[in-house]
């Protein structure tokens, strides 16, 4: 649960701010903006995606809600969901 703050200092900002909504993130990114380790990062995206937190997609706007449907993906874009 530790690891939730530091992700989102990575994710798109809220878009009634004027900022992006969906963003193209990288794993990479991920580790250099959090300091997090790829397996964190996996697992917490993971959980708030289940948590319907954060939708990711693909190019196409496809949703990509499982582990193994964003794997090997190049193009994976996140979405901050604001209920």
């Amino acid at each position: 649960a530790h690891s939730i703050p530091n992700l989102e200092k990575a994710l798109p900002k809220n878009p009634k701010k004027g900022r992006k909504q969906r963003d193209r993130l990288t794993h990479s990114q991920f580790v250099k903006k959090t300091g997090l380790s790829r397996r964190v990062i996996s697992s917490t995206i993971n959980s708030l995606v289940e948590k319907e937190l954060v939708k990711v997609t693909d190019y196409n706007f496809n949703v990509l809600n499982t582990p193994h449907s964003r794997k090997g993906k190049s193009y994976l874009y996140y979405e901050v969901i604001h209920k």
